[in-house]
């Protein structure tokens, strides 16, 4: 006989895969990285998808993360400000639900 908690420690675990996509522009910076999570039976579970834009000298400006449900809604945003002098990057976040 098993012990309850041994068997719960055995127990199927939910398997998730993720697949990655990313588009360059010529300068081979990332102009979107996108990530679509899906359960065991391939339905969606959530997409993330990361948009870049850069300054003129190449270093990441500004990037725009948006992360969606598996009905494809958007449940949240957030845009990450990088700054060329030093100072620290400034987070605005916003939530659809």
């Amino acid at each position: 006989m098993i012990c309850p908690y041994c068997k719960n420690e055995i127990q199927p675990v939910e398997e998730n895969t993720s697949e990655v996509s990313v588009v360059k522009d010529g300068k081979g910076h990332i102009q979107l990285w996108t990530e679509i999570t899906r359960d065991a039976k391939g339905k969606q579970i959530q997409r993330r998808a990361d948009g870049y834009s850069y300054y003129p000298s190449g270093e990441i400006d500004t990037i725009v993360q948006e992360v969606y449900d598996a009905d494809d809604q958007l449940i949240s945003e957030q845009h990450v400000k990088h700054y060329m002098n030093g100072r620290s990057p400034e987070i605005a976040r916003r939530s659809s639900k």
